[in-house]
């Protein structure tokens, strides 16, 4: 069972690829969600919840772990949607985040 599910996922993963190349923004998006989700799952770990008087992580460095890897994949997704963003819609990024490769060089 446990070889299904791996070839599931990297299926999954192909797929996932696909979409990127296929459309920046949108895979950006789907990335921005994946790292809140792990952000939230890294601060009310599914153990917490089921027995909150007894919060358990494992450890300290793990908690620090998931929280580091949600930013990373939320700062992946923006620079995927900085990248496939329509130009109709860059004044408005540009706004919100400004025009940092502008600001490097």
């Amino acid at each position: 069972m446990d070889i299904v599910v791996t070839i599931f996922w990297v299926a999954v993963a192909i797929v996932f690829y696909r979409v990127r190349c296929w459309s920046r923004s949108l895979y950006g998006a789907m990335e921005v969600a994946a790292g809140i989700g792990v952000i939230i799952i890294g601060e009310f770990p599914p153990t917490a919840i089921a027995s909150a008087s007894s919060w358990a992580l494992g450890s300290r460095a793990a908690h620090v772990l998931a929280l580091m890897g949600g930013v990373y994949i939320v700062v992946r997704g923006i620079d995927n949607i900085d990248q496939g963003l329509p130009g109709r819609w860059r004044p408005a990024w540009r706004r919100i985040f400004g025009d940092i490769r502008a600001e490097r060089g």
